[in-house]
């Protein structure tokens, strides 16, 4: 028979063990709902206004919250999350980005889409390092005498761009192979922006709440506090449900909001977001809803969504108009134009030398932007007539 020792130290050890884990309990239940009610009092403050009510799209209202150190510590303890693999299926899913690309002068170089790409993850603060890449390709268009008129800037489809466009292709998956969140959508025609952005929107994981949409010429240049963003989303869904970002300074007031009920400013989180009528294809953030149900079904076939947003902003401030993007009094620039289609400028100017385009073809914004420029435009239009006559 087994004998148990009964030791008087035996006794001693198992009873301060036992004292020692009650203490740590009473130590972890007493955290626990001291952090709960800092909880519960960051909530309150990001849902309250100065004046103790929430936010709502009254005349003049200026929605702030004082809630900007929390905001930092939680960033830094975000990113040791996801440095160490410490994080959940929603919180990679939670906010995707969409990459619109079409066939440019540069490729099959990828250099113009992975500066942009880079410039994200640099970028934007707080989103996740896997969070979903959605990569888009338009094919190209009938070089028709219509697309001429109309897209004459494009490259259209031809021998040459067709082989061109199948070298970027082949460069873009291998380069982007071994990312399992970054996935390629590529049309098996020339659809336009809008239909590849709703290829790319129908294919979002369900999980998906946030996306970014960013142009592929269109590079991050300074920090974009995704996490304060969110946090605002989410504290007045009904207010919020898209965020622009500015390639210039403040807007001009010609673009503010002119309706009756409207809530013009939110302060929060280390942010400022404005309320403008200003609509743009150009960087945004956006509610997936929001885009799927009011943007995207409302373009009406147009290749641009801001051919149509911009007319229902006008009509419609309160729900269509953006907010814009501020840090302080700073509304931009946030990102920069590289002018990867060279549409503009110097860039322009030389495809026109060259022959590649046809001047007469241009409108009457590029014209105008390339007087602005100070072009010669009547020794332009000369060599491009000559250059075109050697080309065709």
């Amino acid at each position: 028979m087994v004998q148990i020792n009964r030791h008087p130290k035996v006794y001693l050890a198992v009873f301060l063990f036992l004292a020692c884990m009650h203490l740590v309990s009473i130590y972890s239940i007493m955290e626990e709902k001291r952090t709960g009610e800092e909880i519960e009092e960051q909530l309150a403050l990001a849902q309250v206004s100065t004046d103790g009510k929430r936010g709502s799209e009254e005349k003049g209202t200026m929605i702030h919250c004082n809630c900007t150190n929390d905001d930092d510590d939680t960033l830094e303890k975000r990113i040791t999350e996801y440095s160490s693999g410490n994080f959940s299926v929603d919180e990679i899913q939670e906010t995707a980005v969409i990459i619109p690309t079409h066939l440019v002068p540069s490729h099959p170089s990828l250099d113009l889409l992975l500066n942009t790409f880079g410039s994200i993850r640099q970028h934007i603060s707080g989103l996740h390092p896997k969070a979903p890449v959605i990569i888009t390709v338009d094919n190209l268009l009938e070089d028709s005498p219509k697309n001429r008129g109309e897209n004459g800037l494009l490259l259209l489809l031809n021998e040459e761009n067709r082989q061109k466009l199948e070298l970027y292709l082949k460069a873009l998956y291998k380069q982007f192979a071994n990312e399992e969140n970054v996935k390629i959508v590529v049309a098996g025609k020339g659809i336009g922006l809008a239909e590849n952005l709703k290829k790319a929107v129908d294919i979002l994981h369900a999980k998906t709440k946030y996306v970014y949409i960013v142009q592929q010429d269109l590079p991050f240049v300074e920090t974009i506090n995704h996490t304060a963003i969110v946090k605002i989303v989410k504290d007045y869904p009904q207010l919020v449900r898209i965020v622009r970002f500015n390639n210039y300074g403040s807007l001009n007031s010609v673009y503010n909001c002119d309706e009756p009920s409207i809530t013009p400013e939110i302060n929060a989180y280390g942010i400022t977001l404005k309320k403008y009528k200003k609509w743009s294809d150009q960087n945004h953030f956006s509610t997936v809803a929001h885009y799927k149900n009011d943007v995207l079904s409302a373009t009406g076939g147009k290749v641009f969504p801001e051919a149509r947003l911009q007319q229902l902003a006008n009509k419609n401030c309160t729900f269509y108009g953006p907010y814009y993007y501020f840090v302080g009094s700073r509304g931009g620039p946030w990102y920069t134009h590289v002018d990867g289609t060279e549409r503009y400028g110097e860039k322009l100017a030389e495809r026109l030398r060259n022959g590649e385009l046809d001047i007469n073809l241009l409108t009457k914004g590029n014209l105008r932007d390339l007087e602005r420029s100070r072009f010669n435009m009547t020794e332009l239009k000369e060599l491009n007539n000559r250059m075109r006559k050697i080309v065709d």
